[in-house]
């Protein structure tokens, strides 16, 4: 577990070092939520019982998670795969899935920082209240993050 550990420490500098991930998985949902509910907030969307805002605030969050997973994943695995780092990892006492688990770590931080963001702002900022249960939604958002990690690791492994 130490050997993780120092392997996700070491990730998540990497990780600050292209700050693409960043900016696409935190930075963007954050500045389109303002965006819309500045222009389109508390206006009813199509006409139904809901606001653009509260239409928004679960795309937003998944575009966190879409963001990490298919650009932060694939990517980075892919240039581990070029420098031939995930092969030299055979003859160290660390083993590529422990790599793997720790780059699949990193984005799931990414992911909850990003929906943080989003709920934050938009309950302080913008008053936002969500309808429904809050435990069905993060049972729905955890569930996502596990299918969209997978797709992620498929395409990781193709390319």
């Amino acid at each position: 577990m130490r050997r993780f550990w120092t392997l996700y420490k070491i990730e998540q500098k990497l990780g600050f070092r292209c700050p693409d991930g960043l900016i696409f998985g935190v930075a963007m949902p954050a500045g389109i939520l303002v965006l819309i509910a500045v222009i389109a907030g508390g206006k009813a969307a199509g006409g139904g019982n809901y606001t653009f805002l509260q239409s928004a605030f679960a795309s937003l969050t998944a575009v966190g998670i879409c963001a990490s997973a298919f650009m932060g994943i694939p990517l980075s695995i892919a240039d581990y795969r070029d420098k031939k780092i995930l092969k030299h990892f055979f003859v160290t006492p660390c083993s590529p899935m422990a790599l793997l688990a720790a780059v699949v770590a990193c984005g799931t931080v990414t992911a909850l920082i990003s929906c943080a963001a989003v709920s934050v702002i938009s309950v302080a900022v913008f008053g936002y209240r969500m309808e429904g249960k809050l435990l069905l939604f993060a049972g729905a958002y955890l569930l996502v993050m596990a299918a969209m990690y997978s797709i992620g690791m498929l395409i990781a492994g193709l390319f």
